[in-house]
């Protein structure tokens, strides 16, 4: 995720340079939120007008994945992807991601579902007692620290990008005069 972190960075970096009047929209997906927030942390970005959109941001954690880490199963059967990465972090990783700048507005789009996609329920043990999720982070793990605006929807962690609701309440925001009438 650093190297990720590094390129988004110097991405904005250029944006800055060259046109810091026009202002700049970017949407996540799960991890991606981190990537973001760390190259937030990685170069004064305080005072530029953006809008972030994180969909199932993972920003405080999350317990499924930490769960599914540890199943013999769930790597036998899923592998080791971004899920198992997410699952070895502590929560004191997530804190040190660096929050967005408080010349953001963001909008985190959390999903309310039963599984990884509707049709791959989640055994009832990965789940239980943790609260309202998309199957892979739960509401509460969701939000960030910092101001921004929270929005729940039903759907899964890997429908959430495909989700009707979710791409109006997205271009919603972004087009809105002003982050909060987009809501």
């Amino acid at each position: 995720m650093d190297d990720a972190a590094e390129v988004a960075a110097e991405a904005l970096r250029m944006h800055k340079q060259h046109a810091t009047q026009v202002p700049v929209h970017i949407v996540t997906h799960g991890a991606g939120a981190l990537v973001v927030r760390r190259a937030f942390q990685l170069l004064d970005w305080e005072g530029q007008n953006t809008r972030v959109v994180m969909l199932g941001p993972p920003n405080r954690g999350s317990r499924i994945a930490r769960r599914a880490a540890r199943s013999a199963l769930w790597r036998a059967t899923v592998g080791h992807g971004v899920v198992s990465e997410l699952g070895v972090l502590g929560s004191r990783h997530f804190a040190e991601c660096g929050d967005p700048p408080a010349s953001a507005s963001v909008l985190v789009i959390a999903g309310v579902s039963s599984g990884l996609a509707p049709w791959i329920p989640l055994p009832a043990g990965f789940t239980k007692g943790i609260g309202q999720h998309d199957g892979a982070v739960t509401v509460k793990e969701a939000g960030l620290r910092t101001p921004h605006s929270l929005l729940r929807v039903r759907a899964s962690h890997a429908t959430l990008p495909l989700s009707e609701p979710v791409i109006d309440a997205t271009l919603a925001f972004l087009s809105a005069p002003s982050a909060s009438d987009g809501l």
